[in-house]
């Protein structure tokens, strides 16, 4: 798939004449020559790029920290970009023990968390569902279970949100000290 539609073709030999553009006809060339959603680069250098003009440095950053802080909690990490679909132009798909974790959706300006639960780990909602504050049960709730899964989207820039991002994530997958406390073997005392 190409980069470019012919449209855009056509704005970039329009935006490569050398006139000096203002700040709002920039603004206005930067969005119009991101790309469509079909378009997928097939280098990681190229998706991250991509994704950093789509986000700006802010939500760039917080991407960064938010991934580092993962990794932190949930150890080695598995990602991959893939095409986002119909409503998102890039998902970065986070998986953790070969099985997903979740997934951060990037558009223009936009970063949201998606953490998709299944039919056991909505269960597990439900019955620590008081111990959350009323945005994320009306998130929890908002999106629809579809093939047995509820896909849960949270914007990921929202800094008050990101303790019950952490536990909804844990809700999903314990994190690795929780997983780890849990395989230890009681030392009790042993008597002979």
């Amino acid at each position: 798939m190409a980069r470019y539609t012919e449209g855009q073709e056509i704005l970039r030999k329009l935006q490569a004449k050398g006139k000096r553009w203002t700040q709002e006809e920039e603004a206005v060339f930067e969005r119009a020559l991101l790309p469509r959603t079909v378009y997928l680069p097939e280098d990681e250098g190229e998706c991250r790029a991509l994704a950093s003009a789509w986000l700006g440095e802010e939500l760039t950053a917080c991407m960064d920290r938010f991934l580092h802080e993962l990794e932190r909690v949930y150890g080695a990490l598995d990602v991959h970009w893939v095409r986002g679909g119909m409503r998102r132009a890039m998902n970065l798909s986070v998986h953790s023990g070969g099985k997903p974790l979740c997934r951060l959706a990037v558009d223009y300006r936009i970063l949201d968390l998606v953490i998709a639960f299944g039919a056991a780990e909505c269960a597990r909602f439900e019955r620590a569902r008081n111990a959350f504050p009323a945005e994320v049960r009306w998130a929890f709730d908002f999106f629809p279970v579809e093939r047995g899964v509820r896909t849960v989207r949270l914007d990921l820039a929202q800094e008050e949100m990101m303790p019950w991002i952490w536990q909804l994530l844990a809700v999903k997958r314990p994190p690795l000290i929780v997983q780890d406390q849990k395989r230890a073997k009681p030392r009790g005392i042993h008597r002979r």
